[in-house]
């Protein structure tokens, strides 16, 4: 009976999962990019075998801080659109999932229209679209920090210029495996908390017009964790929180992502709809994929 809001909350996590797939592409072509650039005035310093001296330090700092403050333009331009898709493809979802909760669950189908323009206008998105810019000026700083680890090691100990370089430009060194892996997860989370941003806002403007709706948690990726799992199918007023334990740490979200890399979405849920779902299996701790017979 409530397949069809199973369906939808997984084609929905498909295509924000295909948005942060293509963002985090773009943004590894740019790190290789700014890797390859580094290589080659590295290289072109001076021969393999000579000793790196402080010159040369202060040379290769400042050009690779260059190539990251580049590498920082490129990405705000590419990634300035991100906001913009999250809430439309939020939007848009969050009427489907009403519509068709509404359709399944009540006597008289919930139909629901959301101003996209107040949502596109609220004051978070551009919040959001500042900390995302921060966070690649942070990752920036992590990648500039890792080279400059490197070039003082190696002039500390007297390495020659070629091992130097290769300690830098290696798919161990800083643009290599580690920066990669670090970009990724950083395109790869901001984006999905873009989405959880305008989804929870889309989820307030629906409120408007239908007061009892609360918003509920749901991890709806077939991976397990156990940070988000114990939190699936649980439910909030719209201006609660939940908490989010990684070790010994603890933080409070509005909305998903828990931790980087979280693929999990907040829906909006009335209380009937929540019980009609938690009946059919749906809300287990185990998540939707328990019952895949169902779908």
């Amino acid at each position: 009976m409530a397949g069809g809001f199973v369906a939808a909350l997984k084609q929905h996590s498909k295509e924000v999962q295909t948005l942060e797939g293509d963002q985090a592409a773009e943004f590894l072509r740019l790190l290789n990019e700014l890797r390859d650039q580094v290589r080659g005035r590295l290289y072109g310093m001076a021969p393999e075998a000579s000793t790196f001296d402080a010159f040369r330090l202060r040379q290769v700092l400042a050009e690779t801080e260059s190539g990251i403050l580049t590498l920082e333009r490129k990405a705000q331009g590419q990634y300035s659109g991100i906001t913009q898709d999250a809430a439309d493809l939020a939007i848009e979802h969050t009427s489907s999932e009403l519509e068709r909760l509404g359709a399944t669950f009540d006597t008289a189908p919930t139909v629901v229209s959301i101003d996209a323009a107040k949502v596109l206008a609220d004051p978070v998105q551009r919040l959001l679209a500042n900390h995302f810019q921060s966070s690649v000026k942070r990752y920036g700083l992590d990648v500039l920090n890792g080279v400059r680890q490197k070039l003082f090691v190696g002039m500390r100990t007297g390495d020659s210029f070629g091992d130097v370089v290769k300690s830098v430009t290696s798919d161990k060194g800083p643009l290599g495996e580690l920066g990669r892996s670090n970009g990724e997860r950083l395109v790869r989370t901001e984006t999905s908390q873009a989405y959880g941003v305008a989804q929870h806002t889309s989820v307030l403007e629906a409120k408007k017009q239908i007061p009892s709706l609360k918003k509920i948690w749901l991890h709806i990726s077939s991976f397990p964790c156990d940070v988000c799992m114990p939190l699936h199918g649980t439910m909030r007023d719209l201006d609660g929180t939940w908490t989010i334990r990684m070790g010994k740490k603890t933080r409070e979200v509005a909305h998903p992502p828990g931790h980087p890399n979280c693929t999990c979405r907040v829906s909006a849920m009335k209380p009937s709809w929540k019980n009609k779902l938690q009946d059919l299996g749906y809300l287990d701790q185990d998540g939707p994929e328990a019952k895949p017979q169902d779908l």
